[in-house]
């Protein structure tokens, strides 16, 4: 890791991190935080790509790291957006298997009752 790593690459990182923490929650409300930081984190590296593609660092062991760094952010973050994606469609399918069993409709709207056609009488 070079001694002076890019803030860039910090802030991305930091912003994946956060996502990643989020995720081990494991709950519908944690889950949807990751998605601002996902979302910083992409553009982060959208601007760190950019950077690089113009101003690129001289050739060397730096670079070298500096484009490991980059490539791993990139899967990282694809990674975690495919587990964000996982875990909010999971939430939303559990969401309305828990509404329909209880009665409620996905908009959070009482079922109608259907008028019985039985009687029972006990004793």
């Amino acid at each position: 890791m070079p001694l002076n790593p890019n803030p860039r690459i910090l802030s991305v990182r930091r912003h994946l991190d956060r996502v990643r923490d989020n995720l081990l929650q494991a709950s519908p409300e944690a889950i949807e935080q990751t998605v601002p930081d996902l979302s910083k984190a992409a553009d982060g590296l959208a601007l760190l790509t950019e950077e690089l593609s113009g101003d690129p660092p001289s050739v060397g062991p730096e670079r070298e790291q500096l484009l490991r760094e980059v490539h791993q952010l990139r899967a990282d973050l694809s990674s975690l957006a495919a587990l964000t994606a996982q875990g909010l469609e999971f939430c939303r399918r559990w969401s309305h298997v828990l509404q329909s069993a209880a009665g409620y409709l996905p908009s959070g709207e009482a079922a109608p009752m259907t008028a019985s056609t039985t009687i029972a009488i006990q004793g």
